[in-house]
């Protein structure tokens, strides 16, 4: 038998050696530090490299519209702590769905003044062109997450874009004296003010990405375009960009001009009145109480055609003039300025207000549009209309048949009964009818897109694309149409 008190050396000799053994930690690798960490108002931020590019999703510019906020102009964003991961589109601001039955495309919030940036790689301490999109939806309809990263464009043509949310259809644009009373006289601009606001957090921030903060370009598309054309005309904006893209959105005669505030005023009275608070007295109050679904259940929140209910206001602060006096008095004199319009945007229209609905639109319902859209001058839009698209004699009268899978675009077939909406917004009424359906003339719509009906063609059964009015595509649109875009 071993010597005991040998035995309890070695373990003491055992327990010494574990316990440094222990001691001795070994630290582990120091993490990259993350490339894409910036400060911006409101504390630091981190994005994510996508597509060769750097990403800041849903970056808070200005405070939630909710409560007092509502129907107010947007106020600054407060601070916060920690480094948040802008990863993610934020929430977009209220809007009625254009989806049958009111399902939702996108999560919806009165916090919803959020940016996207998209910036080049390795952009550090460079000095890059800033171009700020805003996008279009007549309105009432749209978000800063509805169109592909604009990757392309920010890769290959070194430029910074930002793509910011603002407020649409009542909460970006209701017009009432009180409001008029309690902020200066401004009045049914909040969403122009939103706009204005992102594009004062540009010029704060660019340098963070790498951007220029004189080196700004402003551009949009339908809405957007005439939220271009607003920004030309406002005082307010003097010095918040320096270049303008307008697509498909005319400055002049077109019915997402502002109107004057006595008009907006009867319009947003009636809006009120028919949620039941009438009384000037108490009807703000009233509005800001209700539940965003409420304001919302209205016909004119809703897209149900081509005329605009909502849009911004010549308030006499924001907006001082229409945008067609402002221009012709010089708002853009000494700015380099590009104007044109998408083909075939109209194409759009109809997948939203017709087929989206579940309805067949035929050429009684085109007239219809037209006689709405351009009134006294409706019949010389269509003679005009007829005489650039009407198709070959011989291909007029071709008959569609259930497997027809060619190539022609005009054609004609019995249709059953269907529901036709109108086209005034009231929806109080709808009407049913038979008729015969032909096909419309290509240029009205994308080529080899059949609207008589899905039978004609299953494979051309789709909704078509808009050609170019995404921020991605308007860095390699080749073709601008001269035909007027239609609202």
């Amino acid at each position: 038998m071993r010597n005991p008190r040998s035995f309890r050396r070695l373990l003491v000799a055992a327990a010494v050696l574990m316990s440094a053994s222990a001691a001795v930690v070994v630290p582990p690798a120091a993490a990259a530090p993350d490339d894409t960490v910036v400060t911006v108002t409101g504390g630091p931020i981190s994005g994510r490299h996508a597509n060769g590019i750097v990403e800041y999703l849903g970056v808070p510019f200005a405070a939630p519209t909710s409560g007092e906020n509502r129907f107010a102009p947007p106020q600054p964003v407060a601070p916060w702590t920690g480094v948040p991961a802008t990863h993610a589109h934020g929430p977009q601001c209220p809007q009625a769905s254009p989806a049958p039955f009111g399902l939702a495309v996108q999560e919806s919030s009165e916090d919803c003044l959020s940016i996207d940036i998209y910036v080049p790689e390795n952009s550090a301490g460079a000095v890059l062109p800033v171009m700020v999109w805003i996008y279009g939806g007549a309105f009432v309809l749209g978000s800063n997450a509805q169109y592909d990263s604009p990757d392309r464009l920010v890769r290959e043509d070194k430029v910074i874009v930002a793509i910011p949310n603002y407020r649409v259809g009542p909460f970006g644009f209701l017009a009432l004296p009180e409001l008029a009373d309690s902020t200066g006289g401004i009045t049914g601009t909040y969403g122009t003010l939103d706009q204005q606001a992102a594009l004062r957090w540009i010029q704060e921030n660019a340098a963070a990405f790498g951007g220029d903060p004189g080196n700004v370009t402003l551009f949009g598309e339908s809405a957007g375009g005439m939220s271009v054309c607003t920004q030309l005309a406002s005082p307010l904006a003097r010095g918040l960009f320096h270049r303008a893209i307008i697509q498909s959105g005319s400055c002049a005669r077109s019915p997402l001009s502002p109107p004057d505030s006595e008009l907006a005023f009867q319009r947003s009275a009636d809006y009120a009145a028919s949620l039941g608070c009438r009384d000037p007295h108490t009807r703000l109050n009233c509005l800001r109480a209700l539940p965003v679904g409420k304001l919302l259940d209205s016909p004119s929140a809703e897209l149900h055609s081509m005329a605009v209910a909502w849009s911004p206001v010549q308030d006499g602060v924001v907006l001082t003039s229409a945008p067609e006096q402002a221009l012709a008095a010089g708002a853009a004199r000494d700015m380099p300025l590009l104007v044109g319009s998408n083909a075939d945007e109209g194409a759009t229209f109809i997948a939203l207000l017709d087929y989206l609905k579940g309805m067949i639109p035929d050429e009684s319902d085109y007239l219809a549009w037209a006689q709405e859209l351009f009134g006294d001058n409706a019949a010389r839009f269509c003679a005009n209309t007829r005489q650039s698209i009407s198709p070959p004699r011989s291909r007029r009268r071709r008959r569609c048949s259930p497997t027809d899978s060619s190539r022609a675009q005009h054609c004609s077939l019995p249709r059953p009964r269907v529901p036709v909406g109108p086209r005034s917004g009231n929806t109080a009424s709808t009407k049913r009818r038979s008729v015969r359906t032909r096909c419309f003339p290509a240029p009205f719509t994308r080529p080899n897109f059949l609207t008589c009906s899905p039978s004609c063609s299953a494979s051309r059964s789709r909704f078509p694309r808009q050609a170019t009015s995404s921020p991605a595509a308007s860095s390699r649109a080749g073709h601008v149409s001269p035909t007027p875009a239609i609202r």
